[in-house]
């Protein structure tokens, strides 16, 4: 009576998270230049930011969490690497994102 189902706690956690990865994605899109200190930090940030969610969440989180540790990484990529990753449709995903 009144207690509120798993399966909709779930559905509102993973909402939460989805919102915390696309507003991280939508940070981080907004930087210029990146030193490498800069690039390690966010990657920091998105493992810790990981590390404390995951004991509050049980299942896999959408697509959105794979997005944003993808484009993380991308801020590694040499400029090579970095055209393959946009020519194989990467950006695409965020232009609707």
């Amino acid at each position: 009576s009144g207690a509120i189902p798993e399966s909709v706690q779930e559905e509102i956690k993973n909402g939460i998270l989805n919102a915390i990865f696309k507003q991280l994605i939508e940070s981080y899109s907004k930087i210029k230049k990146v030193s490498e200190h800069g690039r390690e930090i966010m990657l920091s940030d998105f493992n810790m930011i990981m590390g404390g969610l995951g004991k509050l969440v049980q299942s896999e989180v959408s697509e959105n969490k794979k997005n944003c540790e993808e484009y993380i990484k991308a801020w590694h990529l040499n400029t090579e690497e970095l055209k393959n990753f946009v020519v194989g449709g990467y950006v695409k995903k965020f232009l609707v994102y």
